[in-house]
C-alpha cells in the first residue's frame, strides 16, 4: 500500500528487484535496474492470502 501511494506521489515506478536480464520471449513492460519517471494517476494493488483471502485496492490521484 505504501509503495503504491509513493508511486502516485513521486511519479516514479520502482525497478523490479534482481532483474538484470529479462527473458526476450516474455514481452512485458519491465522496469529493470533503475526507476522510471511517468505520470501515474491510478494504481491497482492486489493482495492474495491463504484460504482464499483476496483483496484489491484501486488508488487514484485526487485532482481538484
Amino acid at each position: 500500500f505504501v509503495a503504491a501511494v509513493q508511486t502516485i506521489l513521486t511519479g516514479q515506478i520502482a525497478p523490479t528487484l534482481n532483474l538484470e536480464h529479462p527473458d526476450e520471449g516474455c514481452d512485458l513492460d519491465y522496469v529493470p535496474l533503475k526507476a522510471r519517471s511517468v505520470d501515474v494517476r491510478t494504481v491497482v494493488k492486489n493482495s492474495f492470502g491463504f484460504g482464499g483471502q483476496n483483496a484489491v485496492l484501486v488508488l487514484r490521484r485526487y485532482e481538484a
